[in-house]
């Protein structure tokens, strides 16, 4: 199904360099343009939105998408040969940090045998774009001189500027971003997952690398059919490169979806499934009744899927996560949700994300 129809715009709610939000007078009367394809418009401005996803009353995805202004000029100048959203009537060029036209081409073309791997460094690996913003804000708590650099991938949003989180997080000058594969809009562009991780560690010398994905994941209630299975490729990606993969297991004791109570079978699925790269979960202080509910449920799938490889469950004993959420979340001083429910009503979620940062940064016992 595809959707569009026309709106009169009414005002701009928020314009930077990448998008406008617009208020419109139809449908979800709330629009974003991209400025990479369109230029910006104005008030009493006639558009063309796509309200597909309206339609379909969408959650995350549930506003309207700018297709065309009614006067159309060249938004943007070509610039280098990769394309994005390669065969659509969206695709445009970029300069990737690894294609010949790049400043950073030589760095690539030069790299030695030490400066192709990772040298052991932790990364972390977060399948939900809700716990970036929590991890932003342990860092700047715990080691605030720290660098960081997220690497969102195109398994959910494909341009990061949708996304109010990073808009946030790349007001801080110690952040940056690398959008891989179909994703645009970050920092810096990377063809593939590998170049970005080389070129963070290497070249951007960040002190902590993530791996993401922008807003809109996908989930179909299937065994196989949600985009955090892409975990395991990270993993596997970061393993075979010398790297430690360090999961943030999605845990939670509000959810009232059986598939999610406890350890997400989205964790359990991907790690058990299709993850060949020995990885390390690290666990915050949980309940006596919560942290056997997670054993008991690691336990049957170590007992149905025996794999060649042997993954690492740490479970943390320190009391200090609680406060540092808090004190996180006070850093980012502004909403974050996930699935819906805040820290409050589900505190499990981002205590798991406070702990497998403070372990990336080596900040655990």
């Amino acid at each position: 199904m595809y959707n569009v129809d026309e709106v009169q715009v009414l005002s701009i709610l928020f314009e930077d360099e990448q998008i406008q939000w617009l208020e419109t007078d139809g449908f979800s009367r709330k629009a974003i343009l991209y400025k990479t394809f369109f230029h910006s418009v104005k008030p009493n401005d006639i558009i063309t939105i796509n309200v597909t996803a309206t339609n379909l009353r969408l959650g995350t995805g549930g506003f309207d998408i700018v297709t065309a202004p009614h006067s159309i000029s060249n938004s943007s100048s070509l610039k280098g040969h990769i394309m994005k959203l390669r065969y659509t009537p969206l695709q445009h060029s970029i300069s990737a940090i690894d294609s010949p036209e790049s400043q950073y081409y030589s760095f690539f073309k030069n790299l030695n045998k030490e400066q192709s791997h990772l040298e052991k460094q932790f990364i972390l690996l977060a399948e939900l774009h809700s716990m970036l913003p929590v991890i932003w804000g342990v860092v700047k708590e715990v080691s605030s001189s720290s660098n960081m650099i997220f690497i969102i991938d195109d398994q959910a949003a494909l341009p990061l500027a949708v996304s109010h989180h990073m808009q946030k997080l790349h007001q801080d000058n110690q952040v940056s971003s690398i959008t891989i594969g179909q994703a645009f809009g970050g920092t810096y562009e990377a063809t593939t997952l590998q170049n970005a991780l080389l070129f963070a560690k290497h070249y951007l010398q960040a002190d902590l690398i993530i791996i993401g994905v922008g807003p809109g994941g996908v989930g179909t209630g299937t065994k196989f059919g949600f985009t955090g299975l892409q975990q395991a490729n990270w993993a596997n990606t970061v393993g075979a490169m010398n790297g430690v993969p360090v999961w943030i297991p999605r845990i939670s004791f509000a959810e009232k979806r059986s598939r999610h109570y406890g350890i997400s079978h989205h964790t359990l699925t991907s790690l058990f499934h299709f993850t060949y790269a020995p990885s390390l979960l690290p666990f915050p202080p949980l309940k006596d009744k919560q942290e056997k509910k997670i054993k008991k449920q690691i336990s049957e799938m170590e007992d149905s899927h025996r794999t060649i490889v042997s993954h690492q469950f740490k479970w943390s004993k320190e009391n200090k996560t609680e406060n540092l959420l808090e004190a996180a979340l006070t850093h980012y001083d502004d909403h974050i949700l996930s699935m819906g429910k805040s820290a409050q009503e589900d505190p499990s979620f981002f205590l798991a994300a406070v702990q497998s940062t403070l372990t990336s940064l080596g900040r655990t016992e």
